[in-house]
């Protein structure tokens, strides 16, 4: 009795627990619904995979042609919720289409800019960059800062936004005019305590426990790519370090092999010791039998998404910035993540984001969910993730 209800809770919790091809445990997957859980549906893209084909067509230039328009004139792009485009074109509109190249049958408007994706990218990295390799009263200024590819500007949050505070920024960091400035937030981090039962937790719940484990959630089953491939799940950093132990109310699921917070990621990899009980798998958790794709997709701005999390359950929203960096409440600055939408709550942190075509009834894995910041929800991108734990889908 207690071993079914173990893992049931574990159900609640995994983003995706069970076999998911015809090549695993013929098993009926156990299906439990968290009655705190959002029963809103999946939110689907279907109206906007044109337009995201457009802006990665655009993103990766194949010609030396196409890298020239796309450094001179390409200032962005952004989709509305029909799938309709804005391209934003430093100086002559003309080149609007020049950029696009071929035809298609996406509604196109293209908008006159100051600046150039390029030039805005650069200042990011020039940011970033200083922002890793110092530790002066400027660094610890800085809070956050991402290119708004619908205002073509960078935003730098500041903790300090006086007049004398901002002149310290320009005169050692950056006296861009494409720069803005704005009030500043600390960053919050969403893992949780344990209140109606154990979901990716840190420490064991036993008959002695007085206090409530703290837990977060899974993204998704991954494997490792060199070795013996053993299989797992991916969470996020901040919850898990190396050689943490994850448990699942009484049971020990796996141990942390691996623990990123650096760089572009906030991500860990868990392998899981007993699949007999614990079987990594690539369905949602509450909506057998949706199954999340073994493909990974960087969405544009503008973009519908969903998120999934121990907490919050199902929630949607939509891709306001892609490349946008944050400082952690521990000081490291964590680079080239995706700011959102969508809702989160305390203990989805390492949920899954992930985008939804009904028509083909895909739903691709997007990113890693990591946290709050003022009005964005930031997360992880997965290919990066899976690319820096060395990891593959499966």
């Amino acid at each position: 009795m207690k071993k079914s209800v173990i893992i049931s809770l574990f159900v609640t919790v995994v983003a995706t627990l069970f076999a998911c091809n015809n090549n695993e445990s013929s098993r009926s997957p156990l299906v439990f619904v968290a009655p705190t859980f959002n029963p809103a549906e999946e939110v689907s893209m279907d109206a906007q995979v044109e337009a995201n084909e457009i802006l990665t067509e655009i993103s990766e230039p194949k010609t030396s042609k196409a890298l020239s328009l796309y450094d001179k004139y390409y200032g962005g792009g952004f989709m509305d919720e029909d799938g309709n485009l804005t391209i934003m074109v430093k100086g002559d509109t003309s080149f609007g289409p020049k950029i696009i190249g071929k035809k298609n049958s996406v509604k196109v408007k293209y908008q006159k800019c100051k600046y150039s994706l390029a030039e805005l990218n650069a200042i990011v990295d020039t940011l970033n960059d200083y922002a890793i390799h110092n530790s002066n009263g400027v660094k610890a200024n800085m809070s956050a800062w991402g290119v708004s590819e619908e205002d073509n500007i960078v935003e730098v949050y500041l903790y300090d936004t006086s007049y004398a505070a901002v002149q310290e920024f320009k005169e050692n960091v950056s006296n861009s005019k494409a720069i803005i400035f704005l009030q500043g937030v600390e960053f919050v981090e969403e893992t949780s305590y344990l209140y109606a039962g154990a979901k990716l937790s840190k420490a064991p719940i036993t008959d002695t426990t007085t206090m409530e484990p703290v837990y977060g959630s899974y993204a998704f089953r991954a494997r490792e790519k060199f070795g013996t491939h053993r299989v797992g799940m991916v969470t996020a950093a901040h919850v898990l370090s190396v050689n943490d132990s994850a448990y699942m109310a009484y049971d020990g699921v796996g141990v942390c092999t691996q623990s990123v917070l650096a760089g572009s990621i906030d991500g860990a990899f868990v392998v899981v010791s007993d699949t007999t009980n614990f079987t990594p798998s690539n369905y949602l958790s509450g909506a057998y039998p949706d199954c999340l794709s073994i493909s990974t997709s960087l969405p544009g701005t503008g973009t519908i998404i969903n998120m999934r999390g121990a907490t919050s359950g199902h929630t949607s929203g939509s891709i306001k910035k892609t490349n946008y960096t944050i400082v952690t409440p521990s000081g490291v600055t964590l680079t080239n993540l995706t700011a959102a939408s969508y809702g989160s709550a305390q203990g989805d942190s390492g949920g899954i984001i992930y985008t939804y075509v009904s028509s083909t009834s895909t739903r691709y894995t997007v990113g890693v969910h990591r946290g709050l910041y003022g009005s964005y929800k930031v997360f992880s991108k997965a290919s990066n993730v899976l690319s820096t734990l060395n990891l593959e889908r499966y």
